[in-house]
């Protein structure tokens, strides 16, 4: 390292993007892994918790009987399934988040700014979450939701893709299975988000319940992960 680059502050060797195995390990170093690792940790669980912030009871709402208590908890079903979708898929990253980092050596400057963009667009998630839930009908609510799911998948895509190219900053060869498998899982949230939006314009409900795909897009990716591991 020359006298100049000794002279370089944190934030500038943060934000540089030289990819020179023989320096990818100098430019974030194991401590600065395990403060953006803890750093995830919080943000998701705030993330998380501020989700169900918007699952309440109208203010000043008189209840006589168990019939008008339904009839209110019907009427946050649109909240409720945004809710869900929003929980579902962040503990879906979280755990792509767990699985990447836990191999990790160290972090390069692409690599930090990639995990700090996605942790960026989680705490966005409450917003986008209460928006869809308060004003589905309206087609705009959907658009920022969507973009918010679509561009958290981008992140997640890149983030492998990254470590997949630059094996040094791994401490043991990648398991390309469970690579793959995390993969799919953010194209298919990339692809039901994209989907959404114009489904929106026919049926504004039909928009959140695309989401729920995501339930057997999961079980399906291991299978296909587990044929493929067979048949190699």
């Amino acid at each position: 390292m020359t006298r100049g680059d000794s002279r370089l502050s944190p934030i500038r060797r943060l934000a540089s993007f030289e990819t020179d195995p023989m320096k990818e390990s100098e430019v974030v170093d194991g401590h600065s892994k395990d403060r953006i690792a803890a750093l995830t940790d919080g943000i998701y669980s705030v993330a998380m918790t501020l989700l169900v912030i918007d699952l309440k009871l109208p203010d000043g709402i008189e209840l006589g009987d168990s019939r008008e208590l339904a009839l209110v908890l019907v009427a946050l079903e649109p909240k409720f399934m945004t809710w869900a979708n929003s929980f579902f898929v962040l503990v879906l990253f979280y755990m792509a988040n767990l699985r990447s980092m836990r191999g990790l050596r160290a972090l390069d400057g692409p690599l930090a700014v990639f995990y700090m963009m996605q942790l960026a667009l989680v705490s966005l998630m409450p917003f986008s979450t209460a928006l869809v839930g308060e004003y589905r009908p309206l087609l705009l609510s959907q658009v920022v939701y969507s973009l918010n799911m679509g561009a958290l998948a981008v992140l997640s895509l890149l983030v492998s893709r990254h470590i997949t190219r630059h094996p040094s900053l791994v401490q043991a060869p990648l398991n390309a299975r469970a690579a793959r498998a995390g993969q799919l899982r953010a194209i298919s949230v990339l692809a039901i988000s994209a989907a959404a939006v114009p489904l929106a314009m026919i049926w504004s409900r039909g928009s959140q319940t695309a989401f729920l795909l995501m339930l057997l897009v999961i079980p399906l990716t291991k299978r296909l992960e587990r044929d493929r591991a067979s048949v190699n």
